[in-house]
């Protein structure tokens, strides 16, 4: 127990100092390599327990300094785009376009070789222009419009890229093609339509002669240098030269596009300022709205607003993109950007950055929260095995709280894995000062105030279809807790006895039943309920009458009819007509020993469900 607590004084210290490093790297801007060597460095001084919040929190870091990058490359590319369609323009012929233009992509994409392919329908694809291509029988295969690359990128209308071509079952392979791929020695490929006026003109190309993942950013490139190919590229015959005025109205284009990216950069470096000063999520938000238009939020996990406003009802939310928060391991929320219209792709880019800064401005405080709840779980496993109640103080003491303060809850979800459970509710749980462990069939949690607690989980199972659960709650006070679990544990068995699965009770509620009733299967006692009161209750339900409180009031006097009749108010030949209708409708005497046997059992158990509402 000592060294748990001395283990946590040490590893908070040691997460601040790594946090603090990161930023430090961050606003030198640091080599990747320095923040994985940091990210070993640290993961190997931390306990098993306290590695996963550090990891994460240099992942995230990691992936800003990545995204910093990437906005430098996108810079220089655009740059460089600038420079080729500045370049194109001078040039008088087709031919010397897509020459100027092919060169510029495989300069752009630092690809082995690139190449255009003119469509000759029907015959198919046939090289028109190509840069760093070597071998003749690749440079003279004719393509085939249903085939590869050229079929997909035909068929689809949309850029394609793979990084391993000759092994990529998801194409149609021809022999043909194949033949020449490989004598070129082509691996990875990437390929964009060259259309005009709706009319497919050829398929622009850039290749590896090695695997390589192509990014979204070398997709939207190609994209760009094929859209201004199709555009200089002529009207008749899809092959005339393009005129002054044309070159000039695509380079104008070009340059709105890279207007847009500036814009972009600037809100990047504003969110970068935001993240070094360790900001807020709703800085984040005043950021997007000064920068964008549409509506912007930040949800947490559960679907409430944390930052931002509330959805606008005036934007149809079929239009809203969502970027999440941290990794699927540790979903932190949801940045929602709700728009009337198609985004541009280079403001969902800064959206999705705006996404991971939200992350490492969230990731301190629920670091702190998971780190205490891990603590705090680790005790409670060992509190649950301890009847002398040695490290409930222990616990207590993780979670900032009093053992007085601390409820008791015992819940299982229909057909979940309490061990899925657990990774999905212990975020929540450790939110809310709480603790939560698998006990094999069902998940126990230790927490202040766990009635609120319950309610949020059953929000968040709602809200993936999922069952409600069938919780017990045993409430704050100074019993140890191996005990109160024992006592919440059998509770929620007693209710799955009951047939209330999907309801909550507390402890206290069904206190009436024995607690060997907890031994029985699912659903055994609602069928003792059906089989000694069914009858009974459907014969008050439909006459109206109240029978079961007549039988209530008999098994409550024992067999002295006259104080049963003076507890009803009736008459006791009234009392006895009334026993006598209720043999005619059971089939059995009132006062039979085993039927009054099972019968005050089945009262108890309808009691208690009774008092056990559904939720």
């Amino acid at each position: 127990m000592s060294d748990d607590a001395t283990t946590t004084r040490t590893a908070r210290p040691q997460a601040e100092a790594a946090a603090r490093r990161m930023l430090s790297l961050l606003a030198r801007g640091a080599a990747l390599s320095d923040f994985q060597d940091e990210m070993r460095a640290v993961s190997e001084a931390l306990p098993d327990g306290e590695r996963a919040a550090v990891d994460e929190v240099f992942l995230e870091a990691m992936q800003i300094r990545m995204h910093q990058s990437e906005r430098s490359t996108r810079e220089n590319a655009l740059e460089n785009l600038l420079a080729t369609m500045r370049e194109v323009a001078q040039e008088e012929d087709a031919t010397s376009v897509l020459t100027a233009i092919v060169t510029r992509t495989r300069r752009l994409l630092l690809s082995d070789s690139a190449y255009y392919l003119r469509y000759d329908p029907p015959k198919g694809f046939v090289m028109h222009v190509s840069s760093g291509l070597v071998s003749t029988t690749f440079a003279t295969v004719r393509f085939s419009d249903q085939y590869g690359i050229c079929g997909r990128v035909r068929r689809e209308g949309s850029p394609v890229s793979t990084s391993d071509y000759l092994n990529d079952a998801s194409f149609d392979h021809s022999p043909t093609i194949d033949v020449g791929a490989h004598e070129e020695g082509l691996r990875a490929v990437i390929a964009a339509p060259v259309i005009h006026q709706g009319t497919l003109l050829g398929i622009l190309f850039a290749a590896d002669r090695h695997e390589r993942t192509f990014s979204r950013h070398d997709l939207a490139l190609l994209r760009e240098l094929a859209e201004h190919a199709g555009i200089f590229l002529g009207r008749s015959e899809r092959t005339a030269a393009t005129t002054p005025r044309t070159a000039a109205a695509s380079l104008a284009s070009l340059e709105r596009v890279d207007d847009r990216t500036r814009l972009a950069v600037e809100f990047q470096d504003r969110l970068l300022a935001v993240l070094m000063r360790s900001g807020t999520p709703h800085e984040v938000i005043d950021l997007c709205r000064e920068s964008f238009a549409g509506h912007t939020r930040i949800e947490d996990p559960f679907g409430r607003v944390i930052a931002g406003d509330p959805p606008s009802p005036s934007v149809d939310t079929s239009s809203e993109l969502e970027f999440p928060l941290g990794s699927t391991s540790a979903r932190l929320g949801t940045l929602i950007y709700q728009h009337s219209s198609d985004p541009d792709p280079v403001v969902e880019l800064a959206l999705g950055k705006a996404a991971h800064v939200s992350a490492l401005l969230l990731f301190p405080s629920r670091a702190t929260e998971l780190q205490n709840a891990s603590t705090a779980s680790a005790l409670l496993r060992g509190a649950l095995h301890d009847s002398a109640g040695s490290y409930d103080d222990a616990v207590a003491d993780a979670l900032g709280r009093r053992r007085a303060e601390l409820d008791v809850a015992a819940l299982d979800v229909a057909n979940r894995d309490p061990a899925e459970l657990l990774g999905e509710f212990t975020p929540l749980v450790a939110r809310r000062s709480g603790a939560v462990v698998d006990r094999g069939d069902h998940l126990l949690i230790v927490a202040p105030a766990v009635t609120g607690l319950l309610d949020e989980i059953v929000e968040r199972l709602a809200h993936t279809g999922a069952a409600a659960p069938t919780a017990a709650l045993r409430a704050a006070d100074e019993s140890i807790l191996s005990v109160a679990a024992e006592e919440a544990d059998t509770a929620r068995r007693l209710l799955h006895a009951l047939g209330a699965t999907g309801t909550t009770a507390d402890t206290r509620t069904l206190s009436a039943l024995p607690s060997v009733f907890a031994r029985a299967r699912p659903g055994e006692l609602a069928e003792l309920i059906r089989n000694e009161l069914g009858a009974i209750l459907d014969y008050d339900r439909r006459h109206h009458t109240d029978l079961l409180d007549t039988v209530r009031a008999v098994h409550a006097a024992g067999r002295d009819l006259r104080s049963a009749s003076a507890a009803l108010g009736i008459h006791p030949n009234t009392l006895h007509q009334r026993l006598q209708r209720i043999d005619t409708i059971t089939g059995a005497a009132w006062d039979d020993e085993d039927t009054r046997f099972r019968r005050a059992l089945a009262l108890r158990a309808l009691d208690a469900r009774r008092r056990s509402p559904s939720r």
